[in-house]
């Protein structure tokens, strides 16, 4: 019985070595990259329309569009709606406050006119230098609401309200291996 146990471990070895190799030979992209073609930044933007520092952040945001493949996914926090995403983004991706402005690209939130100032335009250029990057996570989506059009997977991130992060899924995986010993 053991015998099958080191076997099924210096199996499952190799598997992942094949996957970490594979993945970082470069085969598994579907597309290549160069470092002179920047990849495509999304931006999601909290403003309100009475806010002056908010125009000031729109301003800079499409003067970083000239220079830069930004997409920008913008909310207006005086729809109810638009501030319920804010609350619910903000119980999600962040410890602190939220408050318009408020720019969330990739890992990165700046609150503030002065933090957008200061850092908006070094985060989209490093960025987009490394390939771009998705659209934020804003939560689960109303048309995935009911059972039968969500998996399984999406389930789970829709009850936790966040995708999986890399912690909780090695936790995942040391529980599957604890419980072999």
């Amino acid at each position: 019985m053991s015998s099958s146990r080191s076997v099924f471990f210096i199996l499952l070895a190799v598997v992942i070595a094949l996957v970490q190799a594979f993945a970082a030979s470069g085969f598994a992209e579907t597309r290549p990259r160069s470092q002179d073609k920047a990849g495509k930044v999304w931006l999601v933007y909290f403003f309100a329309s009475d806010c002056e520092k908010c125009g000031h952040v729109k301003t800079m945001i499409e003067a970083l569009n000239v220079n830069y493949p930004v997409r920008v996914k913008a909310f207006d926090v005086d729809r109810k709606p638009n501030y319920e995403l804010m609350q619910r983004l903000q119980a999600i991706h962040s410890k602190r406050r939220f408050a318009v402005p408020l720019v969330m690209l990739g890992e990165t939130i700046l609150i503030g006119e002065a933090e957008i100032s200061a850092k908006l335009e070094s985060a989209v250029r490093k960025l987009a230098r490394s390939g771009g990057t998705p659209l934020p996570y804003l939560g689960r989506s109303p048309e995935r609401t009911s059972p039968e059009t969500s998996n399984a997977a999406c389930r789970e991130c829709d009850e936790r309200g966040r995708p999986p992060d890399i912690a909780d899924e090695l936790k995942k995986i040391r529980g599957f291996f604890d419980r072999w010993r």
